[in-house]
């Protein structure tokens, strides 16, 4: 019997989100509604997402690719191809669903819709994401799904703040501080305010005016920090020759008609 093969479009782990997570993406960081509604709390130059699609040409339209997947696959079709990801991993569990590495929700459907996805999940992983769309809240969710509002508080407050600026309480440790394999504080519910410390940008956070790298090795850490270069480095290019599609798990099996050629 032939193997079956996935339809969606995404990756496990990276360098800083560990191997027991999954990562997929609605949009991409250059059509983040957070962005083009002004609602992202840091400024324009510090979003890596948004850096990574400048510096490396083949992740924009990876990224949109998987836009069109989401919208193309319901939710229980997703929700199956997960299930089957999960049931093959061996040494290393999936645990996570990681949503929106990139960009955010369009509208109150694809909130909806992940909902719906995280409630088909449960008993197989946890789904979590961060948003800056606080516009779409108040919401009724899943109990599977964590929402770390971008500056505001949803199920969790994740906060950048100025460095010097750290208060008593919990911190993202970053990927210096060895990632978010184990740690618990964006994945579990609890009303938790978790600080991040801005990097790579000249202006302070909530300024209004955007921000530039200060150099190209902070464009570098940022872009490490997140893993993509797993995906797109130059390495990792010049060894196969053509855009590596590195840790890709999409592996399409009966796609519908709209989604052929995606890959």
């Amino acid at each position: 019997m032939a193997r079956y093969r996935t339809r969606i479009l995404c990756s496990i782990g990276n360098l800083k989100v560990g191997k027991d997570t999954l990562i997929m993406n609605i949009t991409s960081a250059t059509d983040c509604p957070s962005r083009q509604r002004g609602l992202c709390q840091v400024p324009p130059g510090a979003c890596y997402a948004l850096r990574a699609e400048k510096r490396f040409p083949a992740v924009r339209p990876y990224r949109n690719r998987q836009t069109d997947v989401w919208d193309q696959l319901t939710a229980e079709e997703i929700a199956e191809d997960i299930k089957v990801l999960a049931g093959r991993r061996r040494k290393i569990p999936l645990k996570y669903l990681r949503m929106q590495e990139s960009g955010d929700f369009r509208h109150h459907g694809d909130l909806v819709k992940m909902s719906r996805l995280a409630d088909l999940l449960k008993g197989v992983v946890t789904v979590y994401t961060y948003t800056a769309r606080r516009d779409l809240f108040p919401a009724r969710t899943s109990s599977n799904l964590v929402i770390n509002g971008s500056g505001f508080m949803v199920d969790n407050n994740f906060k950048v703040v100025n460095k010097g600026q750290v208060q008593a309480g919990p911190r993202c440790r970053g990927i210096k501080g060895g990632g978010c394999f184990g740690c618990k504080l964006c994945k579990t519910k609890g009303g938790k305010v978790i600080q991040e410390v801005l990097r790579g940008s000249k202006k302070p956070v909530g300024d209004g005016k955007g921000g530039v790298p200060q150099n190209q090795e902070d464009v570098g850490d940022l872009f490490v920090e997140e893993g993509l270069v797993e995906l797109f480095s130059p390495a990792t290019r010049a060894s196969s020759g053509t855009p590596s599609r590195g840790k890709v798990t999409q592996e399409p099996r009966t796609v519908p008609p709209k989604v052929k050629g995606l890959w």
